[in-house]
């Protein structure tokens, strides 16, 4: 796998969040090992597949995973060039990382930025341009400033928190701050609780105080009743400093201590109690060290929920929110959530060796996002992985499917491509019927043929395998498929595929042969009458495709159970 990075010297990669500083997206042949070896130079950590084909399962696992270790998207883009399903599945996967991590991580580089800046060619809607926007599209005469952005977008804190958050050394100077604040606050201002007197911040403070210390000495974590007590503290500090009550400086320490220590929990309550008591304290009572000790705090916070409840309303007008939230980023963008994956869990075991992705998001980008040639194109390419595979060891490759418990062997996998690409051809059918995206449908036809004679040319060669492993499928998917040939396609072509396939179902399902033959024969004739399209033998019906073959109808009604009876 041509898995590469850049050269720069160790020292410069101390503090990156990302193994990688971006992913190469591109088309194989278009160039963009040119703009890899240029950002390379520049010192840029970059995962390029060296223009190697993905055709197996093994090229998309370490895709997926070096997907998920890189902090950008680059999708490279060149007028001569149309991006490959690929590229597009990466650009919205990248897309939906940024709706649901609220940072940057798609940008784009053209070719020729005169020729290749209107992003429409390219297929993008109008909202995704202006997701995009001409902010993140380089060329060739901004390479420098790529290089600068994908490095800077991936520079963590100058301390990671694996060093300093946690470290004994840290805690225990915390735990002595609260306790010389604490004995401050009882010599010089705390005296015995009256029940008939409002409970002052000095009282809060030294009884929350003492009972938070005690147990953070004795344990990282808070229980459940220390955490109700550090929550009750929090509200009533921020609901007294709301009413604009006076706090004295070790009141403040007090509560500055508390907070510190309770960033550092593993609840995610306790540190959301933490981060709201040093807001409060920066925001109210302009404590410079808690707006320090917060802003510090919160980049860590991998948790966006909680270090949301203290995002003020306006970011320039506080200085205790950080640049960037270096733990969101990595928490977010490193999930399985954000990566480029298989499909279904219970349909894994059904494609080991097809490698089917789509975008898992938030906001469930699917393959159907995709401008529908590039769906059908995505399917073709799942079956001639399929075909492929099967051409390449037939025999190891049906006995593992049947010893995973996938009934059917190759069949199967032709039945799960074929289920996924018949619904495109119908959308594209209806469009085509009403006289639209023509041109669309017919290049749609001519991939569906080349496909289609593949998987024909390896069936003839191995026995009729595994085209005689579909039968169950075939007048559901392949037959219709094959029938569009006929009526729109190359003719003589498109008989002679049908012929072929027809003929080796026919050895095991020789009567439902005689009723796929009939449906054949109604096509071309209509083909030859110059019917028209919604009246075709096949034509599309509330989005589906409908057989109304009378010759097709009248055999197939005791054909399969002749067959079966066998």
């Amino acid at each position: 796998m041509g898995a590469k990075s850049d050269q720069a010297d160790e020292p410069s990669l101390s503090n990156r969040v990302f193994m990688h500083d971006a992913f190469l997206s591109h088309r194989v042949g278009d160039g963009a090992g040119k703009l890899f070896e240029a950002l390379s130079d520049r010192g840029c950590r970059i995962w390029y597949d060296n223009d190697e084909q993905i055709t197996n399962r093994r090229v998309i696992e370490v895709m997926k995973e070096q997907f998920s270790g890189s902090r950008v998207v680059i999708a490279h883009l060149s007028r001569d060039f149309i991006p490959s399903p690929w590229t597009i599945l990466e650009i919205l996967a990248a897309l939906a990382s940024e709706q649901e991590c609220d940072c940057t991580r798609l940008v784009l580089y053209t070719v020729d930025r005169e020729e290749t800046a209107d992003l429409e060619i390219f297929g993008f809607d109008e909202h995704m341009r202006k997701s995009i926007g001409v902010r993140r599209v380089f060329d060739h005469n901004s390479t420098d400033e790529l290089a600068a952005c994908i490095r800077q977008a991936n520079l963590g804190p100058r301390s990671p928190p694996s060093l300093s958050r946690h470290s004994p050394v840290r805690r225990s100077r915390k735990l002595d701050r609260l306790a010389q604040a604490l004995e401050k606050l009882g010599k010089n201002e705390a005296g015995p609780i009256d029940d008939g007197q409002p409970f002052t911040a000095l009282d809060r403070a030294d009884v929350y105080g003492h009972l938070l210390l005690d147990h953070f000495r004795a344990d990282s974590d808070l229980g459940t009743t220390e955490s109700y007590a550090l929550f009750c503290f929090r509200c009533g500090e921020v609901s007294a400093a709301e009413e604009g009550e006076l706090r004295t400086g070790p009141c403040l320490a007090v509560t500055r201590s508390i907070a510190c220590l309770a960033v550092e929990s593993e609840r995610g309550d306790d540190r959301a109690n933490g981060y709201m008591l040093l807001e409060m304290l920066a925001r109210l009572y302009a404590d410079k060290l808690a707006a320090r000790f917060l802003r510090a705090s919160i980049a860590f916070e991998r948790d966006w929920t909680i270090a949301r409840c203290v995002m003020p309303n306006n970011l320039g007008d506080c200085d205790w929110w950080p640049v960037r939230l270096h733990g969101v980023e990595q928490e977010r963008l490193m999930s399985r959530e954000q990566e480029l994956t298989y499909v279904e869990p219970e349909l894994r075991p059904l494609l080991a060796d097809t490698v089917r992705l789509k975008v898992m998001a938030k906001t469930n980008l699917l393959v159907s996002d995709l401008p529908v040639e590039y769906q059908v194109n995505l399917e073709l390419h799942w079956l001639a992985i399929v075909i492929d595979a099967y051409a390449c060891e037939p025999t190891s490759w049906g006995s593992k499917l049947t010893g995973a418990g996938a009934a059917g062997g190759g069949g199967t996998q032709i039945e799960l491509c074929m289920r996924s690409l018949f619904p495109v051809v119908a959308r594209q059918l209806e469009s085509f019927e009403s006289g639209q995206d023509e041109s669309v449908f017919m290049r749609t036809l001519n991939s569906c043929e080349k496909t289609i004679g593949s998987l024909i040319d390896v069936s003839e060669r191995n026995d009729g395998r595994p085209l005689s492993e579909f039968s169950t499928y075939f007048v559901d998917y392949l037959l219709p498929l094959l029938g569009l040939l006929i009526q729109y396609g190359e003719l003589g072509h498109a008989l002679d595929i049908a012929s072929r396939a027809i003929r080796i179902i026919g050895r095991k399902l020789p009567h439902e042969a005689e009723a796929y033959r009939a449906l054949v024969s109604d096509c071309a004739g209509a083909r030859a009458r110059h019917t028209r399209r919604t009246s075709m033998p096949l034509h599309c019906e509330f989005g589906r495709i409908q057989n109304s073959s009378t010759s097709f109808r009248k055999l197939w009604a005791n054909a399969a159970v002749l067959d079966y009876r066998k």
